[in-house]
């Protein structure tokens, strides 16, 4: 997607519209202020300068047509997800180690910057620029530019911050035992992974909510570890019920995976279903599994 820091199409024209098409002289009481109108002028400019600079500080996602007002973005895509404590547990990385990996110069500046206005955590970082008001805040404190903290949030939302999934999806359609006990749970309020993830990854939140439901242990233990790879990148519906499928039930499984061994099982099961897709490849499948390793395990069992 194009990303821009939203001043492009607004720096050689704002100025143009600030009053009539009339040339009015120094003297003239519009400017001079003599009867007020100098006062309603500067009112029009001030309030195109400010919507200039929120201009600067939106969103654009592919397929609106319109750009996203900061805080409306923040909330939709980040202040909905790092409100679940175990969200926040599993991105929280400091942002030193963050800069040492990232392969981005850009971003690891800005990361710098970040870190030396005193946000030492990814956590901490988000909590700063929360709304507008604080972003602007801060990216004075750091020093950055809109675009910096706008590109760097952006890349949050996609690379990094879970972003989950409902339940229904991470079960297959012939698994209807288990179907019914995710009906269970969206009366409970609890259709969302994440939702499901933050109340019942310890085994005493589990044993809490299987008292609270009636659902089984096992059962719960299933769904949850489900839940818990959707707080993983590129692990959505259908790559949980795939990984079911493969014979590894959560991330500990996947974990202990043998790469090869991986990738002919993922084989196997797609010549069984429409044939090998063309990115299944060895290497991608050792990628996947490497990743799986990587990530922190969160699940009590």
């Amino acid at each position: 997607m194009q990303t821009t820091d939203g001043l492009g199409d607004c720096r050689g024209h704002w100025c143009l519209r600030g009053g009539s098409n009339e040339r009015k002289s120094p003297a003239s009481p519009r400017h001079s202020g003599g009867n007020g109108g100098g006062w309603a002028g500067g009112d029009r400019m001030a309030r195109k300068m400010k919507a200039i600079a929120a201009t600067a500080w939106s969103f654009s996602e592919p397929g609106d047509a319109r750009d996203w007002p900061y805080d409306k973005w923040f909330t939709t895509h980040i202040a909905r997800r790092i409100r679940y404590g175990v969200v926040r547990e599993s991105i929280d990385r400091a942002i030193a180690d963050m800069i040492a990996g990232e392969s981005n110069p850009v971003r690891a500046a800005t990361l710098k910057r970040i870190a030396q206005a005193g946000a030492s955590t990814m956590v901490q970082f988000l909590d700063a620029v929360a709304s507008l008001a604080q972003s602007q805040a801060f990216a004075a404190k750091a020093h950055l530019r809109p675009a910096e903290v706008v590109n760097l949030l952006r890349h949050i939302y996609r690379r990094i911050l879970p972003q989950g999934a409902q339940m229904r999806l991470l079960v297959a359609d012939t698994d209807t035992e288990l179907l019914a006990h995710v009906a269970t749970l969206k009366k409970h309020g609890l259709s969302f992974s994440l939702a499901l993830l933050d109340r019942a990854r310890t085994r005493s939140g589990r044993a809490a909510l299987s008292k609270e439901t009636g659902l089984p242990g096992p059962a719960l233990l299933d769904l949850v570890r489900r839940a818990d790879l959707t707080r993983l990148w590129l692990m959505g519906g259908g790559m949980v019920r795939i990984s079911w499928a493969l014979g590894y039930p959560g991330l500990r499984a996947l974990q202990h995976a043998d790469p090869d061994e991986y990738y002919e099982r993922c084989v196997a099961h797609y010549n069984r279903i429409n044939g090998k897709p063309g990115d299944l490849t060895r290497a991608n499948c050792h990628s996947h599994v490497a990743r799986m390793q990587r990530a922190k395990l969160l699940v009590e069992e």
